[in-house]
Protein backbone atom coordinates (compact mmCIF):
# COMPACT_ATOMS: atom_id res chain seq x y z
CA UNK A 1 0.00 0.00 0.00
CA UNK A 2 1.44 3.22 -0.39
CA UNK A 3 3.03 5.50 2.08
CA UNK A 4 0.77 8.49 1.75
CA UNK A 5 -2.50 8.32 1.37
CA UNK A 6 -5.39 11.15 1.03
CA UNK A 7 -8.14 9.82 1.21
CA UNK A 8 -11.48 11.31 -0.23
CA UNK A 9 -14.92 9.99 -0.18
CA UNK A 10 -16.81 9.77 -3.24
CA UNK A 11 -19.94 11.38 -3.90
CA UNK A 12 -20.81 7.45 -5.33
CA UNK A 13 -24.11 7.98 -3.06
CA UNK A 14 -25.29 10.43 -4.73
CA UNK A 15 -23.89 10.66 -8.30
CA UNK A 16 -22.88 7.89 -9.59
CA UNK A 17 -25.58 5.63 -8.07
CA UNK A 18 -28.04 7.67 -10.08
CA UNK A 19 -27.67 6.56 -13.46
CA UNK A 20 -28.27 3.09 -12.32
CA UNK A 21 -31.60 3.20 -10.72
CA UNK A 22 -32.92 -0.07 -9.78
CA UNK A 23 -34.47 -2.03 -12.07
CA UNK A 24 -38.70 -1.39 -12.21
CA UNK A 25 -38.91 -5.23 -12.55
CA UNK A 26 -37.15 -6.28 -9.87
CA UNK A 27 -39.68 -8.58 -7.89
CA UNK A 28 -39.31 -7.77 -3.66
CA UNK A 29 -38.29 -10.08 -1.52
CA UNK A 30 -41.27 -12.69 -0.18
CA UNK A 31 -39.83 -13.23 2.54
CA UNK A 32 -41.35 -11.12 5.81
CA UNK A 33 -38.34 -9.23 7.13
CA UNK A 34 -37.75 -7.47 10.63
CA UNK A 35 -39.03 -4.27 10.35
CA UNK A 36 -37.15 -3.08 13.89
CA UNK A 37 -34.24 -0.16 11.62
CA UNK A 38 -32.06 -3.00 11.78
CA UNK A 39 -31.47 -5.29 8.94
CA UNK A 40 -32.67 -9.43 9.58
CA UNK A 41 -29.38 -11.48 8.39
CA UNK A 42 -31.00 -14.44 8.62
CA UNK A 43 -34.08 -13.18 6.62
CA UNK A 44 -31.55 -12.38 4.01
CA UNK A 45 -30.04 -15.41 4.07
CA UNK A 46 -33.10 -17.24 4.01
CA UNK A 47 -33.77 -15.39 0.48
CA UNK A 48 -31.12 -16.49 -0.64
CA UNK A 49 -31.02 -20.26 0.27
CA UNK A 50 -34.74 -20.24 -0.90
CA UNK A 51 -33.64 -18.74 -4.16
CA UNK A 52 -30.86 -20.96 -4.88
CA UNK A 53 -32.93 -24.37 -4.42
CA UNK A 54 -35.80 -23.20 -6.89
CA UNK A 55 -34.19 -24.22 -9.67
CA UNK A 56 -37.39 -23.93 -12.05
CA UNK A 57 -36.95 -24.86 -15.68
CA UNK A 58 -36.49 -21.14 -17.17
CA UNK A 59 -33.46 -20.85 -14.80
CA UNK A 60 -32.24 -24.20 -15.87
CA UNK A 61 -32.39 -23.06 -19.12
CA UNK A 62 -30.45 -20.06 -18.40
CA UNK A 63 -27.76 -22.25 -17.38
CA UNK A 64 -27.36 -24.34 -20.19
CA UNK A 65 -27.36 -21.09 -22.73
CA UNK A 66 -24.30 -19.92 -20.56
CA UNK A 67 -22.67 -22.95 -21.48
CA UNK A 68 -23.84 -23.25 -25.00
CA UNK A 69 -22.41 -19.43 -25.34
CA UNK A 70 -19.32 -20.45 -23.40
CA UNK A 71 -18.90 -23.50 -26.01
CA UNK A 72 -19.44 -21.22 -28.70
CA UNK A 73 -17.03 -18.39 -27.56
CA UNK A 74 -14.04 -21.28 -27.33
CA UNK A 75 -14.76 -22.32 -30.66
CA UNK A 76 -14.85 -19.27 -32.01
CA UNK A 77 -11.35 -18.44 -30.29
CA UNK A 78 -10.12 -21.38 -31.79
CA UNK A 79 -10.94 -20.39 -35.06
CA UNK A 80 -9.85 -17.21 -34.72
CA UNK A 81 -6.26 -18.42 -33.29
CA UNK A 82 -5.46 -20.48 -36.31
CA UNK A 83 -6.65 -18.02 -38.63
CA UNK A 84 -4.78 -15.27 -36.82
CA UNK A 85 -1.21 -16.73 -36.37
CA UNK A 86 -1.17 -17.10 -40.27
CA UNK A 87 -1.70 -12.69 -40.53
CA UNK A 88 0.45 -12.37 -37.66
CA UNK A 89 3.75 -13.53 -39.78
CA UNK A 90 3.34 -10.48 -41.51
CA UNK A 91 2.59 -8.03 -38.72
CA UNK A 92 5.27 -6.91 -36.17
CA UNK A 93 3.24 -4.78 -33.94
CA UNK A 94 -0.23 -4.66 -32.75
CA UNK A 95 -3.21 -2.73 -34.47
CA UNK A 96 -3.41 0.58 -33.25
CA UNK A 97 -5.27 3.84 -34.62
CA UNK A 98 -3.82 7.14 -34.63
CA UNK A 99 -5.65 10.47 -34.24
CA UNK A 100 -4.26 13.85 -34.49
CA UNK A 101 -6.40 16.59 -32.40
CA UNK A 102 -5.70 19.98 -31.41
CA UNK A 103 -5.89 20.56 -27.51
CA UNK A 104 -9.51 22.10 -27.01
CA UNK A 105 -12.46 21.99 -24.19
CA UNK A 106 -13.52 18.29 -24.07
CA UNK A 107 -16.86 18.77 -22.86
CA UNK A 108 -18.28 20.53 -25.39
CA UNK A 109 -20.61 20.35 -28.18
CA UNK A 110 -18.92 20.80 -32.11
CA UNK A 111 -20.69 23.58 -32.91
CA UNK A 112 -19.66 25.72 -29.91
CA UNK A 113 -16.23 25.60 -29.77
CA UNK A 114 -13.19 25.99 -33.01
CA UNK A 115 -10.19 24.49 -31.24
CA UNK A 116 -6.66 25.57 -32.96
CA UNK A 117 -3.25 25.88 -31.57
CA UNK A 118 0.49 25.52 -33.23
CA UNK A 119 0.60 22.18 -31.32
CA UNK A 120 -0.66 18.94 -32.58
CA UNK A 121 -1.27 15.87 -30.38
CA UNK A 122 -1.19 12.37 -31.52
CA UNK A 123 -3.21 9.80 -29.97
CA UNK A 124 -2.68 6.03 -30.37
CA UNK A 125 -5.57 3.81 -29.17
CA UNK A 126 -6.17 0.44 -29.61
CA UNK A 127 -8.02 -0.58 -32.41
CA UNK A 128 -10.29 -3.64 -30.18
CA UNK A 129 -10.21 -4.04 -26.62
CA UNK A 130 -9.43 -7.78 -26.26
CA UNK A 131 -11.73 -10.02 -23.70
CA UNK A 132 -10.28 -11.43 -20.66
CA UNK A 133 -8.66 -15.03 -21.64
CA UNK A 134 -10.85 -17.81 -20.06
CA UNK A 135 -9.84 -21.32 -19.63
CA UNK A 136 -12.32 -23.96 -21.10
CA UNK A 137 -12.14 -25.47 -17.61
CA UNK A 138 -12.75 -22.06 -15.53
CA UNK A 139 -15.41 -21.17 -13.84
CA UNK A 140 -14.70 -17.51 -13.92
CA UNK A 141 -14.98 -16.89 -10.22
CA UNK A 142 -12.16 -17.43 -7.37
CA UNK A 143 -14.43 -20.06 -5.56
CA UNK A 144 -12.35 -20.14 -2.56
CA UNK A 145 -12.29 -16.37 -2.27
CA UNK A 146 -16.42 -16.72 -2.75
CA UNK A 147 -17.56 -18.92 -0.47
CA UNK A 148 -15.15 -17.98 2.51
CA UNK A 149 -16.45 -14.47 2.23
CA UNK A 150 -20.03 -15.72 1.74
CA UNK A 151 -20.88 -18.98 2.70
CA UNK A 152 -24.37 -18.93 2.35
CA UNK A 153 -23.79 -19.92 -1.13
CA UNK A 154 -22.74 -23.14 -0.35
CA UNK A 155 -24.13 -26.20 -1.97
CA UNK A 156 -26.53 -27.39 1.06
CA UNK A 157 -25.01 -30.59 2.14
CA UNK A 158 -21.40 -29.61 0.89
CA UNK A 159 -18.54 -28.27 2.56
CA UNK A 160 -15.32 -27.01 0.88
CA UNK A 161 -14.16 -24.71 -1.36
CA UNK A 162 -15.66 -25.59 -4.79
CA UNK A 163 -18.71 -25.26 -6.60
CA UNK A 164 -20.67 -27.71 -8.08
CA UNK A 165 -21.49 -27.42 -11.52
CA UNK A 166 -24.17 -24.86 -12.51
CA UNK A 167 -24.05 -23.49 -9.24
CA UNK A 168 -22.27 -20.57 -10.07
CA UNK A 169 -25.36 -19.78 -12.94
CA UNK A 170 -27.78 -20.30 -9.74
CA UNK A 171 -26.12 -17.86 -7.59
CA UNK A 172 -25.35 -14.98 -10.49
CA UNK A 173 -29.44 -15.27 -11.51
CA UNK A 174 -30.30 -15.08 -7.40
CA UNK A 175 -27.81 -12.14 -6.54
CA UNK A 176 -29.11 -10.16 -9.81
CA UNK A 177 -32.43 -10.10 -8.66
CA UNK A 178 -31.37 -8.55 -5.08
CA UNK A 179 -28.60 -6.37 -6.34
CA UNK A 180 -30.84 -3.49 -6.79
CA UNK A 181 -31.78 -3.45 -3.33
CA UNK A 182 -28.16 -3.49 -2.10
CA UNK A 183 -27.04 -0.83 -4.51
CA UNK A 184 -29.68 0.76 -2.30
CA UNK A 185 -27.79 0.58 0.64
CA UNK A 186 -24.24 1.27 -0.78
CA UNK A 187 -26.01 4.82 -2.16
CA UNK A 188 -27.45 5.42 1.33
CA UNK A 189 -24.10 5.11 3.44
CA UNK A 190 -21.70 7.80 4.20
CA UNK A 191 -17.92 7.67 5.74
CA UNK A 192 -18.76 9.44 8.91
CA UNK A 193 -15.09 10.58 9.32
CA UNK A 194 -13.20 11.80 6.76
CA UNK A 195 -10.93 13.89 8.86
CA UNK A 196 -8.08 11.10 8.89
CA UNK A 197 -5.22 11.46 6.17
CA UNK A 198 -4.07 7.75 6.08
CA UNK A 199 -6.06 4.71 6.00
CA UNK A 200 -7.01 2.69 8.86
CA UNK A 201 -8.00 -0.74 9.14
CA UNK A 202 -12.08 -0.05 9.44
CA UNK A 203 -14.08 3.06 9.87
CA UNK A 204 -17.62 3.41 10.68
CA UNK A 205 -20.67 4.17 8.04
CA UNK A 206 -23.62 6.42 8.83
CA UNK A 207 -26.51 4.84 6.72
CA UNK A 208 -29.47 6.69 6.02
CA UNK A 209 -31.64 4.01 5.26
CA UNK A 210 -32.24 2.31 8.43
CA UNK A 211 -35.37 0.23 7.61
CA UNK A 212 -33.96 -1.37 4.45
CA UNK A 213 -34.56 -5.17 3.98
CA UNK A 214 -31.09 -5.50 2.76
CA UNK A 215 -28.17 -5.90 4.28
CA UNK A 216 -26.06 -3.30 4.50
CA UNK A 217 -22.32 -2.66 2.80
CA UNK A 218 -19.37 -4.97 4.47
CA UNK A 219 -16.29 -3.25 3.20
CA UNK A 220 -14.94 0.16 2.48
CA UNK A 221 -12.82 0.41 -1.08
CA UNK A 222 -10.37 2.20 -0.76
CA UNK A 223 -9.65 2.72 -4.58
CA UNK A 224 -6.16 4.19 -5.37
CA UNK A 225 -4.54 4.69 -9.42
CA UNK A 226 -1.75 2.13 -10.52
CA UNK A 227 1.23 4.07 -9.79
CA UNK A 228 3.29 5.58 -12.24
CA UNK A 229 6.76 4.52 -13.61
CA UNK A 230 7.74 8.20 -12.39
CA UNK A 231 8.43 8.30 -8.76
CA UNK A 232 6.07 10.90 -7.29
CA UNK A 233 6.09 12.87 -4.40
CA UNK A 234 2.55 13.83 -3.62
CA UNK A 235 0.36 12.20 -2.07
CA UNK A 236 -2.00 9.15 -3.40
CA UNK A 237 -5.65 9.99 -4.03
CA UNK A 238 -7.64 7.43 -2.88
CA UNK A 239 -11.59 7.02 -3.85
CA UNK A 240 -13.75 5.56 -0.73
CA UNK A 241 -16.68 3.39 -1.81
CA UNK A 242 -18.78 1.28 0.12
CA UNK A 243 -19.54 -2.51 -0.97
CA UNK A 244 -20.39 -5.91 -0.20
CA UNK A 245 -17.97 -8.12 -0.56
CA UNK A 246 -20.07 -11.12 -1.60
CA UNK A 247 -20.90 -9.27 -4.78
CA UNK A 248 -17.34 -8.77 -5.75
CA UNK A 249 -16.27 -12.12 -4.86
CA UNK A 250 -18.95 -12.93 -6.79
CA UNK A 251 -17.16 -11.39 -10.20
CA UNK A 252 -14.19 -10.34 -9.69
CA UNK A 253 -12.05 -13.42 -9.59
CA UNK A 254 -8.91 -11.67 -9.72
CA UNK A 255 -9.41 -9.34 -6.75
CA UNK A 256 -6.42 -9.96 -4.78
CA UNK A 257 -8.21 -10.70 -1.01
CA UNK A 258 -11.66 -9.42 0.71
CA UNK A 259 -12.54 -9.39 4.19
CA UNK A 260 -15.30 -12.37 5.61
CA UNK A 261 -18.89 -11.02 5.81
CA UNK A 262 -19.54 -10.78 9.13
CA UNK A 263 -23.36 -13.17 9.92
CA UNK A 264 -24.58 -10.12 11.95
CA UNK A 265 -23.76 -5.84 10.85
CA UNK A 266 -20.93 -4.88 13.14
CA UNK A 267 -23.12 -1.54 14.58
CA UNK A 268 -21.46 1.14 17.06
CA UNK A 269 -22.38 1.47 20.42
CA UNK A 270 -23.73 4.78 21.04
CA UNK A 271 -21.69 6.70 23.83
CA UNK A 272 -24.60 7.95 25.36
CA UNK A 273 -27.52 5.29 25.66
CA UNK A 274 -24.70 2.43 25.47
CA UNK A 275 -26.94 0.30 23.00
CA UNK A 276 -26.05 -0.11 19.74
CA UNK A 277 -26.75 2.40 16.64
CA UNK A 278 -28.40 1.07 14.36
CA UNK A 279 -27.51 4.54 11.46
CA UNK A 280 -23.99 3.07 12.09
CA UNK A 281 -22.03 0.47 11.47
CA UNK A 282 -18.33 -0.68 11.36
CA UNK A 283 -16.73 -2.03 8.42
CA UNK A 284 -13.36 -2.83 7.46
CA UNK A 285 -10.88 -1.34 4.68
CA UNK A 286 -9.70 -2.64 1.79
CA UNK A 287 -6.81 -1.28 -0.45
CA UNK A 288 -7.83 -1.79 -3.99
CA UNK A 289 -5.22 -0.53 -6.51
CA UNK A 290 -7.04 -0.19 -10.08
CA UNK A 291 -5.70 1.56 -13.25
CA UNK A 292 -8.99 3.52 -13.60
CA UNK A 293 -10.22 4.39 -9.79
CA UNK A 294 -12.48 7.61 -11.68
CA UNK A 295 -14.57 4.80 -13.87
CA UNK A 296 -14.95 2.14 -10.95
CA UNK A 297 -18.40 3.41 -9.89
CA UNK A 298 -19.92 2.74 -12.80
CA UNK A 299 -18.54 -0.83 -13.00
CA UNK A 300 -19.79 -1.64 -9.52
CA UNK A 301 -22.86 -0.24 -10.07
CA UNK A 302 -23.25 -2.70 -12.65
CA UNK A 303 -22.01 -5.53 -10.84
CA UNK A 304 -24.89 -5.12 -8.66
CA UNK A 305 -27.75 -4.22 -11.58
CA UNK A 306 -26.77 -6.13 -14.57
CA UNK A 307 -28.31 -3.31 -16.74
CA UNK A 308 -25.91 -2.74 -19.87
CA UNK A 309 -28.26 -0.43 -20.72
CA UNK A 310 -27.42 2.23 -17.99
CA UNK A 311 -23.78 1.41 -18.31
CA UNK A 312 -24.17 2.59 -21.97
CA UNK A 313 -25.42 5.15 -21.09
CA UNK A 314 -22.86 6.29 -18.59
CA UNK A 315 -20.30 5.72 -21.41
CA UNK A 316 -21.25 7.13 -24.32
CA UNK A 317 -21.86 10.74 -24.72
CA UNK A 318 -25.57 11.98 -23.13
CA UNK A 319 -28.03 12.28 -25.85
CA UNK A 320 -30.23 10.10 -28.16
CA UNK A 321 -27.40 7.97 -29.27
CA UNK A 322 -26.49 6.20 -25.97
CA UNK A 323 -29.72 4.90 -25.99
CA UNK A 324 -29.74 2.86 -28.65
CA UNK A 325 -26.24 1.08 -28.55
CA UNK A 326 -27.62 -2.03 -28.86
CA UNK A 327 -30.59 -0.94 -31.59
CA UNK A 328 -30.78 -2.31 -35.16
CA UNK A 329 -29.16 0.73 -36.01
CA UNK A 330 -25.63 0.24 -37.75
CA UNK A 331 -22.29 1.25 -35.84
CA UNK A 332 -21.91 3.57 -38.18
CA UNK A 333 -24.80 5.39 -38.33
CA UNK A 334 -24.73 6.24 -34.61
CA UNK A 335 -20.62 7.05 -35.63
CA UNK A 336 -21.77 9.63 -37.54
CA UNK A 337 -24.50 11.24 -35.52
CA UNK A 338 -21.77 11.23 -32.56
CA UNK A 339 -19.31 12.81 -35.08
CA UNK A 340 -21.30 15.72 -35.99
CA UNK A 341 -22.49 16.47 -32.61
CA UNK A 342 -19.60 16.12 -30.65
CA UNK A 343 -15.65 17.79 -30.72
CA UNK A 344 -13.26 14.95 -31.46
CA UNK A 345 -11.64 15.93 -27.81
CA UNK A 346 -14.99 15.21 -26.28
CA UNK A 347 -15.03 11.93 -27.90
CA UNK A 348 -12.03 11.10 -27.11
CA UNK A 349 -12.69 11.79 -23.16
CA UNK A 350 -15.14 9.11 -23.59
CA UNK A 351 -12.99 6.70 -25.61
CA UNK A 352 -10.92 7.10 -22.35
CA UNK A 353 -13.47 6.52 -19.70
CA UNK A 354 -14.07 3.09 -22.09
CA UNK A 355 -10.71 2.42 -21.77
CA UNK A 356 -10.19 2.77 -18.02
CA UNK A 357 -13.28 0.39 -17.45
CA UNK A 358 -11.82 -2.02 -19.91
CA UNK A 359 -8.91 -1.73 -17.85
CA UNK A 360 -10.15 -2.19 -14.46
CA UNK A 361 -13.20 -5.44 -15.88
CA UNK A 362 -9.17 -6.88 -16.81
CA UNK A 363 -7.58 -6.33 -13.98
CA UNK A 364 -10.29 -7.52 -11.72
CA UNK A 365 -10.81 -10.53 -13.88
CA UNK A 366 -13.77 -10.15 -14.31
CA UNK A 367 -16.01 -12.53 -16.55
CA UNK A 368 -19.74 -11.54 -17.65
CA UNK A 369 -20.58 -11.67 -21.43
CA UNK A 370 -23.16 -8.34 -21.13
CA UNK A 371 -20.00 -6.23 -19.83
CA UNK A 372 -18.03 -7.47 -22.42
CA UNK A 373 -20.52 -6.44 -25.04
CA UNK A 374 -20.85 -3.35 -24.00
CA UNK A 375 -17.07 -2.41 -23.61
CA UNK A 376 -17.01 -3.49 -27.39
CA UNK A 377 -20.21 -1.71 -28.73
CA UNK A 378 -19.14 1.70 -26.84
CA UNK A 379 -15.34 1.25 -28.15
CA UNK A 380 -16.44 0.53 -32.21
CA UNK A 381 -18.65 3.36 -32.14
CA UNK A 382 -16.40 5.77 -30.41
CA UNK A 383 -13.80 4.42 -32.44
CA UNK A 384 -15.56 5.34 -35.82
CA UNK A 385 -17.04 8.41 -34.64
CA UNK A 386 -13.46 9.59 -33.94
CA UNK A 387 -12.31 8.41 -37.26
CA UNK A 388 -15.12 10.51 -38.76
CA UNK A 389 -14.26 13.58 -36.59
CA UNK A 390 -11.03 13.87 -38.02
CA UNK A 391 -11.87 12.96 -41.58
CA UNK A 392 -10.06 9.75 -41.66
CA UNK A 393 -12.96 6.95 -41.70
CA UNK A 394 -10.05 4.88 -44.16
CA UNK A 395 -8.43 3.95 -40.54
CA UNK A 396 -10.89 1.71 -39.80
CA UNK A 397 -10.23 -0.65 -42.27
CA UNK A 398 -8.17 -2.47 -40.05
CA UNK A 399 -10.81 -4.07 -38.64
CA UNK A 400 -11.48 -6.23 -41.83
CA UNK A 401 -8.09 -8.19 -41.65
CA UNK A 402 -6.42 -7.73 -37.83
CA UNK A 403 -8.33 -9.94 -35.07
CA UNK A 404 -8.79 -8.46 -31.55
CA UNK A 405 -6.01 -10.92 -30.14
CA UNK A 406 -3.35 -8.03 -31.92
CA UNK A 407 -5.01 -5.34 -29.56
CA UNK A 408 -4.61 -7.62 -26.15
CA UNK A 409 -2.40 -5.20 -24.49
CA UNK A 410 -4.65 -2.31 -25.20
CA UNK A 411 -1.85 0.54 -24.23
CA UNK A 412 -3.07 3.67 -25.19
CA UNK A 413 0.08 6.42 -26.10
CA UNK A 414 0.13 9.93 -27.31
CA UNK A 415 2.67 12.35 -28.73
CA UNK A 416 2.96 16.10 -29.66
CA UNK A 417 4.55 17.78 -32.50
CA UNK A 418 4.52 21.49 -34.17
CA UNK A 419 2.13 22.49 -36.78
Amino acid sequence: MPPALQPRQTRHARENAAPFPASSSAQKPSTTFTKSHQYSSSSFHDRLRAGLRDRDPERAKRVKAARERKATRKAAKDAAGKDGKAKKKNRTKPAMLEFDLPPGPADVDAEETAASSSKIRSFHLPRFLARRDIAEDELGVNAELLLSVAPEFASEGTEGTTLEPGQLAYIRDVMKELGPGLLRTVASASVEDMSKTTLVPDMVLRLNDQGSDYPPPTVLLAVYRTPSTSPSTTATQVVLLPAHTNVLALYCSRIPTLPPTPPVPAHVVDSESGTLDPSRVRVPVQPLRLPSPSTFPQLLSFLYTKRADNLSKALLPPGPMSATVNAASSTRAQATLLAQTYTSQALLKHAMDVHGLWSNATVLGIDDDPLWEVIENTWEILMWSLALSVGRPGIMAVSEDVPPEASADGKVGQSSRGE
